[in-house]
């Protein structure tokens, strides 16, 4: 007789199964990834727009399932090695809750959000049926790289987020021009990356502007 564990791994299975052919369209390689807003492991609402401007790595979870948990250090890892560039990843639980994902985030020492895709209304929008399952998207949201499953490690979606980071950046938002009198005007933007910088003067002659 198969173990109570067993039939419930099975179970979950094909729930997650059912869910992810019963609603939405598959965002595929080079359409544009699905807004969410879920909320994280303090119980702290989470979007996707949030990270406009980064490249995201977005991985659905389980706490049962045995490659996810191989997978987890990795993606820490890979967060770690590119954050500073302009990377995040987003661990999202299909059917988990803030307190599941609680007890994962402080298992693993995980330093960026785990969300609680309660239900697995998001995951079934991408209409997959394994898990893990990796999407990586450019700043502007596009998605350059979908797969599911673990099986030598995470090199194809490092390449994935390399190819993203090689892109042009997206231009400023949001700007606006400023006279300063004797010619000069200065230019102000709301970036989407952190930055320092968020203006400069230009000085024109008397023809040129």
């Amino acid at each position: 007789m198969k173990s109570l564990r067993t039939l419930s791994t099975i179970a979950c299975i094909a729930l997650i199964g059912l869910l992810s052919w019963s609603s939405g369209a598959m965002a595929q390689i080079d359409q544009y990834g699905f807004d969410f807003t879920l909320d994280d492991s303090d119980g702290n609402p989470v979007s996707l727009a949030d990270y406009d401007g980064y490249c995201v790595v977005l991985n659905f979870f389980a706490t049962w399932c045995g490659p996810c948990r191989s997978e987890t250090p990795e993606m820490e890892a890979l967060y770690q090695t590119y954050k500073d560039d302009g990377v995040i990843v987003l661990q999202a639980g299909v059917d988990e809750t803030v307190a599941s994902c609680k007890t994962w985030k402080n298992t693993y020492n995980l330093n960026f959000p785990v969300l609680a895709d309660t239900g697995g209304h998001e995951y079934a929008r991408y209409r997959e049926q394994y898990i893990p399952f990796n999407i990586v998207m450019d700043r502007a949201r596009v998605i350059h790289f979908r797969d599911v499953g673990y099986a030598a490690g995470i090199t194809r979606i490092k390449n994935a987020v390399k190819e993203c980071l090689d892109m042009a950046p997206l231009p400023p938002k949001d700007v606006t021009v400023q006279y300063l009198g004797n010619n000069q005007y200065q230019l102000n933007w709301d970036t989407v990356f952190e930055s320092d910088v968020a203006s400069f003067v230009v000085s024109y002659g008397p023809d040129e502007y």
